[in-house]
């Protein structure tokens, strides 16, 4: 199995794969099937070279993170708690969306709030 198509299976498994350092960072909404996990461990020098090649690392996700959570507060008129969950709703959603073509994309970042108003 390719280091792709293990991403592919993690990402359809609800788990997004980021590399930080020399660390596989793994984030899921729940517990990660073993199964996925041990596929991942298997195959991780081959995916941890794919993901340096997309280039973000936790520290990446974190800012832009912070910057759509700001974002959303202060522009959007959420509570910093709502904005927070809204923020990483779409960041799980955009690091889920990296790997559904079996490679992971460098998303690009966001100018301005995307989504609506919350007062209208």
């Amino acid at each position: 199995m390719t280091a792709s198509a293990v991403l592919k299976a993690a990402a359809a498994a609800g788990v997004s794969v980021t590399i930080d350092g020399d660390k596989l960072v793994l984030r899921a909404d729940s517990q990660p099937d073993a199964a996925v996990v041990d596929l991942i461990r298997e195959h991780k020098p081959q995916i941890a070279h794919l993901l340096r090649q997309a280039g973000w690392s936790e520290t990446d996700w974190q800012a832009l993170f912070d910057e759509r959570a700001g974002i959303m507060e202060y522009d959007g008129g959420y509570s910093r708690g709502e904005a927070e969950q809204r923020a990483t709703d779409e960041i799980m959603q955009v690091r889920r969306n990296r790997t559904e073509n079996g490679f992971p994309r460098r998303p690009e970042k966001h100018r301005g709030h995307r989504g609506h108003r919350k007062d209208g």
